[in-house]
């Protein structure tokens, strides 16, 4: 609808001020398309959530969300890994898995970049038995095609063991 800047053009303004860690302009882009009556992709939506994620502008990401609901867009799992990512940057690691354990309840599956997140998360907090249980629920699933939660999961362990023999 409308003249001006089409989606691919906002989407190159919203990575570069994602990249500059400049999420007011980001969110002012994504204002701006509602104004001129474009239609808002899942895409654009990502790539502002994870403007304000580098942040740490959580609320402004669940009000991202509600935003996308309202307009119809389709949430996916991108976005609440997303969001995820920027619970564990603020050291919120239980706040993360309660995204994590609420995807569920919005029908949606926890993919291989989820799994991977989360883990990091708690693993990064400390919380050995909920990242072991993570693992395992990932190993239930199939998920872990790549072997890189494997590899993070083995770092935790090691790290943790060698904590462990430091102060025996």
């Amino acid at each position: 609808k409308g003249d001006g800047p089409d989606e691919f053009s906002h989407n190159i303004m919203l990575s570069i001020y994602s990249k500059a860690r400049r999420w007011e302009d980001a969110l002012g882009i994504i204002n701006e398309m509602e104004k001129a009556g474009r239609e808002i992709s899942g895409r654009s939506y990502s790539i502002a959530l994870t403007a304000c994620s580098v942040c740490g502008r959580v609320e402004e990401m669940l009000e991202l969300l509600e935003k996308m609901e309202r307009g119809s867009v389709e949430r996916d799992v991108r976005h609440y890994t997303i969001l995820i990512g920027a619970y564990g940057r603020l050291g919120k690691w239980e706040e993360a898995l309660r995204i994590f354990y609420g995807l569920e309840d919005k029908g949606l599956k926890p993919n291989h970049v989820t799994y991977v997140r989360v883990i990091t998360v708690c693993a990064k907090a400390g919380k050995k038995d909920v990242v072991m249980m993570l693992w395992k629920r990932m190993k239930d699933d199939g998920v872990d095609e790549f072997g890189t939660a494997r590899s993070e999961i083995e770092h935790f362990i090691e790290m943790d063991q060698a904590h462990e023999d430091v102060y025996k």
